[in-house]
């Protein structure tokens, strides 16, 4: 983390300055009642963070077939003893319900309504063109909410990243696999290359 020098207050102003006009921000609640009467699009690719919605970026072939893989992967090691949710929801605080790529869930975790951190054992994101965000705001998220452990999973460069031991101002605990690696999910191994298709797949 970059610590920032404290900034000196700005001079005083003889004239009012314009602000910028507010963003309206929304509850998971609201952001549920949008969907159900339409101004959702059916379909579309939507999360809510920090009380903004917003659109999710398209599905790219590298994305698809990394988190076909992890989901086939998860599904065999989790077995009875954990559930497997991709591309769905979770419920992280009441302005903050992201959809991240894949979660493995604790296997009592009730059907009846959407996860909630608590649920989560692991949540993974498969970023091509967002990892930026990924990173700086979603991992953030994630930690805040006390989700033990997260991955950024890169297929262009062909890693995954772990972020455990999670706090106040994000994981405390990193560690970066290449393909030469296994990384460990639920007590067992899985192997880093066998996450990524052939490179010909990538490009």
């Amino acid at each position: 983390m970059t610590t920032l020098a404290p900034t000196r207050p700005a001079p005083a102003r003889t004239a009012a300055v314009p602000t910028a006009p507010r963003q309206k921000t929304f509850t998971v609640e609201e952001y549920h009642r949008l969907a159900e009467v339409g101004l959702l699009a059916e379909g579309s690719r939507t999360e809510l963070i920090d009380g903004l919605i917003l659109h999710m970026s398209p599905f790219s072939p590298p994305h698809v077939a990394v988190v076909d893989r992890l989901s086939k992967a998860f599904f065999r090691i989790a077995g009875d003893d954990a559930r497997v949710s991709v591309q769905n929801s979770v419920r992280l605080d009441d302005g903050t319900e992201p959809e991240p790529d894949v979660m493995i869930l604790a296997a009592d975790t009730p059907e009846h309504r959407l996860p909630i951190a608590s649920d989560v054992r692991l949540v993974v994101e498969v970023a091509v063109t967002t990892e930026a965000f990924d990173r700086n705001v979603k991992l953030i998220r994630y930690a805040e909410a006390g989700i033990p452990e997260a991955w950024l999973v890169l297929p262009e460069k062909r890693t995954v990243e772990t972020f455990r031991r999670p706090g106040p101002a994000g994981y405390t605990e990193t560690a970066l696999y290449t393909e030469t690696d296994s990384v460990e999910v639920l007590g067992s191994t899985l192997a880093v290359a066998s996450v990524f298709p052939p490179p010909t797949l990538t490009t």
